[in-house]
């Protein structure tokens, strides 16, 4: 009887891991035409060719004794196992060898052309060959397939812990993003950074947004930072990063701007860029009463800030306040915000919303307060 026990234990720990390996290749098939350059059609025949031989196997089961079930059953799970390990290692080699061609062509390509010119104008040709390579026409159109994003969307690490260790730690993603050549100003920014980080050793980042719907890639030469926006705002030539205000503003694009963000530190660049930051302190305060005494800055607030003037992207910055009922934000001075702040729990349900005119921001530092009222 104890011995039936075992085999039943052991029988069902088969079957489960056999339905997790068959899952797993299921959605390893379902990324290769993303991660794969050109698709290895033979390991698609390899997947469907195991995956339909569960139906004889079942068939089979039911008609040999347990310990002749196990045998098969252990040589079916050897055999996805085996294919489950190989699957990754091969979407790993394929990008990983598709990135190394690109890298090698623009390594080879800077070392040849920096003895014949400047480091800055050698990298803009750089920037400037892999634009004409990068397709940007996904850009506004809502059924266009960007890889790195449905990959980083749809990828499960429990059902491919191997190929998810390359994608985060070996910077897989990056690689993705630089061998696609398509997509977004995020698309590229990410991919110029990367590239050119790797294949000069200089220092590189990309630079985000608030106010207008974009991204930028920088690096930095000799000390000093060169916006590389060969997309947008700075197309024809880099541009110094403390110059950067006046190339936007001759473009009249100074005005959408409510903050320049470092990507990773999240740190506000805006100064660097020519810009004049302030920082802004909401006082979230919980107003229930029409009695003034009741009222307390509330911490946990949800806050939200808009810009009127904008860029497609009217919500420029967003936090919860702190036990002091404080949240502080840099944004660019002298301009127009909206502030809305809530919270919903406890049984309080309040909302307040307040308007900071431009005149009101010529700071450095501005603290004001919005007052929360009940709603229902």
């Amino acid at each position: 009887m104890r011995r039936d026990i075992v085999e039943s234990i052991l029988f069902a720990v088969f079957v489960g891991l056999s339905i997790y390996l068959i899952a797993a290749i299921f959605h390893l098939i379902s990324l290769m035409r993303f991660l794969t350059y050109p698709l290895p059609n033979s390991l698609s025949y390899l997947a469907i060719g195991c995956l339909a031989s569960l139906f004889p196997v079942s068939i089979i089961l039911k008609k040999v004794n347990i310990k002749s079930a196990f045998r098969i059953i252990f040589g079916f799970y050897l055999i996805l196992t085996l294919f489950w390990l190989i699957s990754q290692t091969i979407l790993a080699l394929s990008l990983e060898t598709e990135y190394n061609k690109v890298k090698t062509h623009y390594f080879a390509e800077y070392h040849e052309l920096i003895n014949e010119t400047n480091k800055l104008d050698t990298i803009w040709y750089i920037v400037s060959e892999y634009r004409e390579e990068f397709d940007t026409s996904t850009y506004g159109n809502p059924n266009a397939i960007i890889p790195n994003r449905v990959v980083y969307v749809t990828f499960n690490p429990i059902l491919a812990p191997f190929l998810g260790i390359y994608l985060t730690e070996y910077n897989g993603l990056n690689k993705l993003i630089v061998v696609q050549k398509k997509g977004n100003c995020a698309e590229f920014a990410e991919a110029v950074s990367f590239l050119l980080n790797d294949t000069t050793g200089l220092p590189t980042r990309v630079i985000s947004f608030e106010g207008i719907d974009h991204a930028f890639p920088e690096i930095n030469i000799e000390g000093k930072w060169w916006v590389l926006d060969k997309t947008y705002t700075t197309p024809k030539r880099p541009v110094e990063a403390d110059q950067y205000f006046a190339a936007l503003k001759t473009k009249r694009l100074d005005k959408s701007v409510a903050n320049l963000i470092e990507k990773g530190s999240n740190r506000s660049v805006l100064s660097e860029h020519g810009f004049k930051p302030i920082n802004l302190t909401i006082v979230a305060i919980l107003n229930m009463t029409t009695n003034r005494s009741d009222d307390t800055p509330i911490a946990g607030a949800e806050v939200e800030i808009f810009a009127p003037v904008n860029h497609y992207d009217p919500l420029v910055a967003k936090g919860k306040t702190d036990e002091n009922g404080k949240l502080s934000v840099v944004l660019k001075s002298r301009k127009d915000y909206i502030i809305m702040a809530k919270i919903e729990e406890l049984g309080k349900r309040a909302i307040g919303v307040i308007i900071v005119d431009s005149s009101e921001l010529e700071g450095p530092n501005k603290t004001v307060e919005v007052y929360l009222h009940k709603y229902e």
